[in-house]
């Protein structure tokens, strides 16, 4: 092309004829042609940089416009018609070509005549409104929306204008809705516009390069300065490029002057729109537009009439109303011959496939949407979408998602589930893209997460969320100290709290609106996201929550664990199945014929192929394409008779023909390479092929040439997840299968985060498909040993043990030594066995499964005394004597841990030694043995310090703290737990922090700080509910009773008694079952009530305690009904056998109180001598 460009009549692609130039800018021209096949006038925008050669990256970006206009369908929207380049390589782009002028000339002509009526400026902010909620919802950010950029045709008899939003070449693209299924393109990263936009229009976000602050709210900003420029008739500010980004930035928003018949509440919705954060703006365009329709001109209404609520204008969001829940109108496709597409064959890899048909199906759907949307509170419901593989399940769930979004009803949210796992599947995917923090550094995720929840630097709660939501998006490399912008650290030692940073962060999403979480491909979930799905349900009330999940049924069938696990959260949820059909003959034509204008006999071989199969129809027509087998005439396109034969190219078809254009020996290396996983790092895969012999520099470039790997950065990753599938199913039963995944385990002993639980998971599963079993085990051991000191975390460590005793994922063959098969199990023995259930028993434990726990451990214990391993064997005592005393026999537990005690002192294990002195510790103190158990806990806390281990020293403190508040040293108790809790909070334990804050509320307790005590059991209930902790929750609901008692609220108290009651009944806790029933006792002599307090504690006498508090609270309360009864002697012996119960001044938790009770009560004596002379002691202490 001249650098005057094409002159009128030259034609272009061999169908578009240049009428005129339109106009050209920096990147590209484009001319107003006529297209030849059609007879229609269209747009044709070339790639063109005058003075200079066209870049490859000037070729993506005007692919990625292309790809942006593609996908969308809106009446203010520039329609797509074709792509592609010209015979000398310039890319081409065809538009339809739409009248009027651009808002930029209105703008000018409104300085030298008369501004636009009020009524144009409304439809026009209403249609753009409208543009951008249909462009957001399916991922595609305008990012330059600008007077220049929107065009304005006035139309005549009072009709409104037609509106054109233009010029998506800086859009930012944040999904990819292409189906790589129909022709194995590789998938397309979320397009990033660094800087791209014009200054005076473009957001703060994009001025200071926030990327996952840009979203619809940046368009919306833009809009606000669209708005204020036609109602002030001159833009928000003045001055340089330099100077507008300065004040777009932070500058005041300037004061905005309406003209007369504008409603005054305009000025503050567009102040909203131009808020410098985009959080304190519209979240959708839906909801701004819902707003702006209050403003609409009506006859005969006077334009101030229905001012809109203060706060609608500076934060929240207008509901909808019932008739914007009505169902759309939904209609098959006629049976006539629908109108064909107007796209063309350059679009066809670029544009998401058509949605046809489905109206029963959509209908219903939006019913449910209006249930939940509609409901006076939060509900929660479950759809499940289930039909055979390409029946168009997620393609219905992506129509819902786009709707729901376009019309501001809920928050979508996609959640992926593979065969073989991938790092953002499920949920924590989905909620990744939603901040769009896919690829964002930890201290990026941390400030994003505190603008958009608003934390302020002072809110120390808000900041632990943050952090701890942090740490479930981007977990902190192993061994890493560093903590992010919120100074905190937080640790997941419990899947339960994994669950409840999931259930909040839901909660945090959908704080105004539902939320519509879709599961994909669900029967490849986990058991821990069916358990996590029922823990939302039950726990997050306040939720309102749409769950749509698709699943494919003949997957479903052949996996019975799959479908019980599927139909037990859908009755939990009380949920609906919507069985997907294949379409019928006529839908199929028009999903044919809405893809491309395919003549009747083409659109009726492919509807007869395919059988109703909306897949294998289009993968047909993309064989088609791209065999070059479609011919275009007269507007349609031809398959000739001999090319109707063709096959639809399968996936699996699509990965050979890859395969098969590497060099024959460089095949074993894609396979190779699949054995390391989705994302390959270049020098791991270098290493790997050279210690197979492989030229691993050729075999790579080779890769990359034929697009079975993608560079990116210096990793490499499969196009699509399924081609990783493809080739590991086939090394699986390559005869040197075994040589090869030794040779990947042994590449990711040099990965860079090779500590971490995925990349160690991989090299375990790797090594045992090699067979080399033994290696695994020591692995995988020393990797649980290691994080089961820092984290604790039962789901992880459990599952990371599971590797060694069950099945393996994503293999199918079932010879000997690979672990493919359902019933291949890894052979442990000896003290491999042996440390399996060792560990397994410590999760066990404080999963609460007891019997289980002591089970494993005692065999584990036998195994390792057989092997003469005594220091395994010392651990195996001390967790036999730690499950004795939870079963309540702590005297027997005493004895196991002071065997495993002397053992480790004889052979100078000095963390052995730690551990056992802190339960020892646990255990005296519950036996009241309180000066044997300070001088034990004294010990353990200098050996965890001598060895760093803060979380054990943490833990020694807090029961320190404990021995020396039961002697009523409350100063020396709160040093303690203010040194533990620091130490807890610093490794981010928060267990540890709860159980800190419910003991400094017994210390209130028992000082009588009723209201401080309420308060911080309170907030420690709530912390042990968050952390699915029962016996923490009881022992809070416990200390609520015995506060509200001890304050005069026995109704409140007998409450909190029920509910500690019901948990410790649970948990078979004989000491908590006891203590419940005291204070029942307790409650019922408060009220006068002898007999009923009579009968309680006949029950607690059947039970046989050892531990000292439960026996002085027991007596203590038999001498409140021996003075109840007038028997004071028997009183005083029962006060006499309860101070005895400790064999030093120590006392029980409730004692002060109860001898507070007693002694305002005026005990005669001998019993109120006895009183009077116990609390002088205790004063003396």
């Amino acid at each position: 092309m001249s650098e005057e460009g094409y002159l009128p009549g030259t034609i272009l692609a061999g169908r578009y004829q240049v009428r005129r130039e339109l106009g050209r800018g920096g990147m590209g021209v484009v001319y107003l042609c006529r297209d030849l096949v059609l007879d229609e006038r269209v747009a044709v925008k070339l790639l063109d940089r005058p003075g200079a050669a066209t870049r490859p990256e000037d070729a993506w970006w005007f692919q990625e416009e292309a790809r942006a206009l593609a996908g969308l369908s809106h009446p203010a929207l520039v329609k797509a018609r074709d792509f592609g380049a010209l015979g000398n390589g310039t890319p081409y782009l065809v538009m339809d070509a739409v009248p009027g002028r651009s808002l930029h000339e209105w703008l000018y002509l409104a300085r030298l005549e008369d501004p636009l009526p009020w009524p144009i400026i409304w439809s026009v902010i209403d249609q753009v409104l409208g543009a951008l909620a249909h462009a957001h919802a399916r991922g595609v950010i305008h990012g330059d929306l600008k007077p220049s950029n929107v065009l304005v045709d006035l139309q005549h008899g009072g009709e409104p204008p037609l509106v054109h939003v233009l010029d998506l070449g800086l859009a930012w693209l944040i999904q990819d809705r292409i189906d790589h299924r129909l022709d194995g393109s590789r998938e397309s990263e979320p397009t990033v516009r660094w800087g791209a936009g014009t200054p005076g229009w473009m957001a703060p976000e994009q001025i200071r390069f926030a990327a996952p602050h840009v979203g619809p709210p940046t368009d919306l900003y833009a809009l606000g300065c669209i708005l204020y420029a036609l109602l002030a008739g001159g833009e928000v500010y003045d001055g340089t490029n330099e100077e507008l980004l300065q004040q777009h930035r932070s500058a005041p928003i300037p004061d905005l002057p309406l003209p007369p018949g504008v409603p005054g509440d305009v000025a503050k919705f567009a102040k909203r729109l131009l808020a410098k954060r985009p959080w304190h703006r519209f979240d959708f365009a839906g909801d701004a537009r819902r707003v702006w329709k209050r403003f609409e001109p009506r006859k005969n209404v006077s334009a101030a009439a229905t001012p809109l609520p203060l706060a609608l204008l500076t934060s929240g969001r207008l509901p909808p109303s019932r008739k914007e829940l009505l169902t759309p109108d939904l209609v098959e496709p006629p049976s006539e011959d629908p109108p064909p597409s107007v796209t063309t064959t350059g679009l066809l890899a670029l544009r998401p496939s058509p949605f046809v048909a489905r109206a029963g199906e959509r209908a219903r759907l939006m019913e449910v949407v209006a249930e939940v949307v509609d409901a006076p509170k939060p509900l929660h419901r479950f759809v499940l979408l289930a039909g055979e593989a390409g029946v168009g399940k997620s393609r219905l769930a992506e129509w819902l998602c786009e709707e729901v979004h376009e019309r501001a009803l809920m928050v979508p949210l996609r959640a992926r589930y593979r065969r073989i796992a991938a790092p953002l599947d499920g949920v924590l995917g989905a909620v990744t893209q939603h901040y769009r923090l896919d690829r964002a550094e930890r201290e990026i995720v941390e400030k994003v997460l505190m603008n958009l929840w608003e934390v302020a630097p002072e809110d120390e709660v808000g900041k632990t969320w943050v952090a701890a939501t942090a740490e479930w998006i981007k977990p902190s490399p192993p061994g890493s100290e560093a903590v992010g912008p919120t100074g905190k650290r937080f640790r997941l030692d419990r899947p339960e709290l994994r669950w409840l940073i999931i259930r909040k962060t839901l909660e945090r999403i959908g704080r105004d609106r539902p939320v519509l979480l879709w599961l994909d491909d669900l029967h490849y979930a986990s058991p821990t996201t069916f358990e996590g799905l029922l823990t939302i349900h039950r726990d997050a009330p306040g939720l309102g929550l749409l769950v749509v999940a698709t699943v494919r049924s003949e997957a479903v069938e052949c996996d019975p664990a799959a479908a019980r696990r599927i139909e037990g959260a859908l009755a939990a949820y009380g949920g609906e199945r919507l069985d997907v059909a294949p379409l019928n003959p006529a839908q199929t034509h028009a999903l044919l014929r809405e893809t491309l204008p395919l003549d009747d006999a083409a659109a009726e071989a492919a509807t007869a192929r395919s059988k109703g199969n909306p897949l294998f129809a289009l993968q047909l027509l993309h064989a088609w394409a791209s065999g070059g087998h479609l011919q275009l005439r007269a507007g349609k396109y031809f398959v000739p008779r001999a090319s109707m034969a063709v096959q639809a190219a399968t996936t699996a078809d699509l990965w050979e023909e890859r395969l098969a254009a590497l060099p024959e020996d460089l095949r074993a290396g894609a396979r190779a390479a699949a054995a390391l996983g989705g994302d390959i790092r270049r020098e791991l895969l270098r290493a790997q092929l050279t210690s197979l012999d492989l030229p691993a520099d050729r075999a790579i470039a080779a890769m990359q040439r034929a697009q079975i790997l993608l560079a990116v950065g210096d990793r490499l990753r499969w196009p699509h997840a399924l081609l990783q599938e493809h080739l590991l199913s086939q090394l699986f039963v390559e005869p040197d299968a075994r040589r090869v995944f030794r040779a990947a385990a042994d590449a990711l002993g040099a990965h860079p985060f090779a500590s971490s639980r995925r990349i160690l998971r991989h090299r375990v599963v790797s090594l045992l498909r090699a067979g080399d079993t033994d290696e695994a085990a020591a692995l995988m051991h020393a990797h649980v040993a290691a994080h089961w000191q820092s984290t604790r975390d039962i789901s992880a460590t459990l599952r990371d043990l599971a590797v060694l005793d069950g099945k393996l994922p994503g293999g199918s063959d079932s010879r000997p030594g690979l672990r493919g098969a359902a019933e291949a199990r890894p052979v442990l023995t000896g003290t491999r066995l042996g440390t399996q259930l060792r560990f397994r028993a410590e999760a066990l434990r404080l999963a609460g499964r007891l019997d289980e726990a002591r089970r494993d451990a005692d065999d584990a214990r036998r195994i390792f005394e057989q092997a003469g391993d005594r220091e395994n064997q010392a651990h195996c005592l001390r967790l036999l004597g730690h499950i004795a005393s939870d079963l309540g026999a702590e005297a027997q537990g005493r004895r196991l841990v002071a065997r495993a005690h002397a053992i480790f002192d004889e052979i100078g294990h000095t963390h052995g030694q730690a551990q056992c002195e802190v339960l020892l510790g646990e255990i005296d103190y519950l036996l009241g043995e309180h000066a044997r158990a300070r001088a034990v806990l004294v010990s353990g806390a200098s050996r965890f310090t001598e060895i760093g281990d803060r979380l054990g020293r943490a833990q020694c403190l807090l029961l320190q703290s404990m021995v020396e508040q039961a002697g009523a040293l409350s100063e020396a108790s709160r040093a303690l737990l203010t040194t533990a809790r620091a130490d807890f909070d610093a490794i981010g334990y928060r267990l540890g922090l709860a159980q800190c804050d419910l003991a400094l509320s017994h210390a209130d307790h028992r000082a009588g700080r009723f209201e401080a005590a309420r308060a911080g059991a309170l907030a420690a209930r709530q912390s042990f509910r968050d952390l699915a902790n029962p016996r923490g929750e009881a022992g809070s609901e416990r200390l609520l009773s015995m506060v509200a008692l001890d304050a005069g609220g026995p109704e409140l108290a007998e409450e909190h008694a029920l509910a500690a009651g019901r948990i410790f009944e649970r948990l078979a806790d004989p000491w908590g079952l006891v203590e419940a029933r005291l204070l029942f006792a307790q409650i019922a002599l408060h009220r006068g009530d002898a007999e009923l307090a009579r009968e309680h504690l006949l029950a607690c006498e059947a039970v046989a305690l050892s531990e000292a508090e439960p026996r002085q609270h027991r007596h203590l309360t038999l001498a409140w009904l021996a003075y109840h009864e007038g028997r004071f002697h028997e009183a005083a012996r029962e006060l006499d056998a309860a101070r005895a119960a400790f064999k030093d001044s120590r006392t029980g938790d409730h004692t002060p109180q109860l001898l507070e009770r007693f002694a305002r009560m005026g005990w005669p004596k001998p019993a109120g001598t006895r009183i009077s002379g116990w609390m002088r002691t205790l004063a003396s202490t």
